[in-house]
C-alpha cells in the first residue's frame, strides 16, 4: 500500500515529511521487537537514526534560512502599521536587503543580476551599482539570507538549493567580474 509521491514545496513540508517517516519506523520497530526479531528492530532504529539526522539538518537550514532571530525579514514587516515600522531601527542597508528579498520573491524565489538591476530601477526609480549590489548579494549571502546558483554565475536564489535540488554555494565567486 504506497501512497503517491509527495511534492514538497518548503522545508516546514519536508520535515513534517520525515517527521511521519521517522513515526512510522519507530512503529515497525516496535512490532520487530514484540516479534523479537533483534535485526528487523536493528533496521528499523538505523532508519530513525537516519530521519533524526536528516531532520536536524533540515532544521538548521531552516535555522539559517530564517536568519539568527536578530535580524528582521520583509515577511516580518507584512501588515504593520507605517508608525510601528517607522520605531524600528531599520538602517538604510536593511532596508536594501528587505527590497531585494521582496524583488527576488517577486520573481519566484530566483532571479538573475541583470534582472534586479532593472525590478530595482523599475521598484525605486532608481539606478544601483552593479559593483554596489554585488557586494551587497554577497553579504546576504553570508548572513543566510540568499544563495547563488551553483554552476549558475549572477543567478540568486531565497532557497538553499536549486531547481535541480543541488546545493547552493555560499560564494560569490566571479561576481565582480559580471
Amino acid at each position: 500500500m504506497s501512497r503517491p509521491l509527495q511534492k514538497i514545496a518548503s522545508l516546514d513540508e519536508a520535515i513534517a515529511l520525515l517527521t511521519d517517516v521517522q513515526a512510522y519506523h519507530e512503529k515497525v520497530s516496535e512490532g520487530f521487537k514484540e516479534l523479537a526479531d533483534q535485526d528487523g528492530q536493528v533496521e528499523q532504529h538505523r532508519y530513525v537514526r537516519d530521519c533524526l539526522a536528516i531532520r536536524a539538518y533540515l532544521e538548521a537550514l531552516q535555522s539559517k534560512q530564517r536568519g539568527s532571530g536578530l535580524e528582521l525579514l520583509p515577511e516580518d514587516l507584512e501588515g504593520l502599521p507605517p508608525e510601528l515600522i517607522a520605531e524600528l531601527s531599520i538602517s538604510d542597508g536593511d532596508q536594501q536587503e528587505i527590497d531585494i528579498m521582496k524583488l527576488i520573491e517577486a520573481e519566484g524565489g530566483t532571479i538573475s543580476l541583470d534582472l534586479l538591476l532593472v525590478r530595482w530601477y523599475r521598484a525605486k526609480k532608481s539606478i544601483i551599482k552593479r559593483k554596489a549590489l554585488t557586494s551587497r548579494l554577497y553579504r546576504m549571502q553570508q548572513k543566510g539570507r540568499i544563495f547563488s546558483v551553483e554552476g549558475a554565475k549572477g543567478i540568486y536564489t531565497l532557497q538553499a538549493g536549486n531547481a535541480r535540488g543541488v546545493p547552493a554555494h555560499d560564494g560569490a565567486e566571479g561576481e565582480s567580474a559580471s
